[in-house]
């Protein structure tokens, strides 16, 4: 264990101290930023970060890391001159979006390269944590009389969601590393997490984990995952039948929340604001298809797509291409290491790069956005096997 093991797990846990302070002290009034203990984390611990990963790079740097170097170098490079030439202030969305995925992004880098939870103290903090989170989410149900408590209580008096995002993007990184560390039990956490990210209500990240799991399931076990996906649909057909012949008012209120519109996207009025704004970002890039339109998304109020478009529109083509070098680079390499070591660890690995890839294309826009670093950081650890054990699995 090094002190970048040590201090990866410190900020990993901010991940679960702001989950505290959010159900202690938001709930009852106090500012929401108080709840964003990880972003808060990711500014302050950044200069350790970036000193890391500089020095990394000149010890065992190889193709994806340059190709994510440079990404992020080219995203710091755009955001200033544009600050400092075009008629955009270094406060403005736009500018503050880019630095902070270059911020969040390389964390994740950090934390998915160095961190190891086979010290059983670590371990043990995770468990009690997860407890915590389902013990929180089962007395919001229990208090409030609705399964999806939890989502109305983040819900403001306007009825506008504005933190269950964040808390959803928490549990799915929790999920992640969770099962990456554990041997037993696999398949129960992660119907676990997709519970609580149901719960929650964030749509993105429960499609991410459903996702994942599959994934899993198919590259484990490829006849029995079609088995199970077929058993799934009968299941949840069923289910939904008797909930609407014995329990009507609850089944109203299932199909009346956001994530039944997943099922009914014609309806949904996020879904349609997002073709609106992938419509208008493919009209940019159209316009401005080698250096974008930088802010444009800000400036016009026009929104930003809601996947990798977001790259090409706002910073260029080379960032929108680098991103894709990455995550084919990430692919061929976690796949050859899967044929050579069919491991639970490769497994899910392989199962994370592509439900990652997936998001990108659909649904994650990169800002603020710290998947794509961890990507690259588990790519590195997992893959080059440099100063990383699992002896835990």
């Amino acid at each position: 264990m090094t002190f970048h093991n040590y201090f990866s797990f410190f900020i990993y846990s901010t991940l679960f101290f702001g989950y505290f302070v959010y159900s202690f002290a938001v709930l009852s009034g106090f500012p929401n930023f108080l709840g964003g203990m990880f972003s808060l984390s990711v500014v302050i611990f950044f200069p350790i970060v970036f000193l890391k990963y500089i020095i990394n790079l000149k010890i065992e740097s190889n193709l994806i890391e340059w190709l994510y170097f440079f990404l992020l170098f080219y995203v710091l490079s755009y955001s200033l001159i544009a600050a400092a030439f075009l008629n955009t202030a270094l406060s403005d969305p736009p500018v503050s979006k880019g630095l902070l995925l270059i911020c969040y992004s390389l964390v994740g880098w950090y934390v998915g390269r160095f961190l190891i939870l086979e010290n059983h103290i670590f371990r043990n903090i995770n468990h009690l944590c997860i407890i915590y989170i389902a013990g929180f989410f089962l007395m919001s149900i229990i208090t409030e009389g609705n399964i999806f408590a939890v989502l109305f209580i983040l819900l403001d008096d306007s009825g506008i969601a504005s933190t269950y995002q964040g808390i959803g993007r928490s549990i799915f990184f929790i999920g992640v590393f969770t099962l990456l560390f554990s041997k037993k039990h696999i398949y129960i956490l992660f119907l676990s997490f997709i519970l609580l990210l149901f719960l929650v209500g964030s749509r993105t990240h429960i499609l991410g984990f459903v996702s994942m799991f599959f994934l899993y399931l198919f590259l484990s076990y490829p006849k029995l995952s079609l088995i199970t996906s077929s058993f799934v649909i009968a299941a949840f057909s069923v289910t939904l039948s008797i909930i609407n012949n014995y329990f009507p008012e609850l089944y109203d209120v299932i199909i009346s929340s956001r994530m039944a519109e997943l099922f009914n996207l014609a309806s949904s009025a996020s879904f349609a604001s997002r073709v609106q704004t992938f419509t208008t970002g493919w009209e940019i890039i159209q316009s401005h298809p080698i250096f974008g339109s930088f802010g444009y998304y800000f400036y016009n109020g026009t929104g930003y797509p809601h996947n990798i478009l977001y790259a090409w529109s706002n910073w260029g083509l080379l960032p929108f291409l680098l991103i894709l070098g990455i995550f084919c680079i990430a692919l061929f390499k976690a796949f050859i290491k899967l044929l050579k070591l069919k491991s639970h660890v490769h497994i899910m690995l392989v199962s994370y790069v592509i439900t990652v890839f997936i998001l990108y294309i659909f649904l994650l826009e990169p800002i603020d956005d710290v998947s794509l670093g961890i990507m690259v950081g588990l790519l590195i650890g997992i893959v080059n096997e440099k100063n990383k054990n699992y002896t835990y699995l």
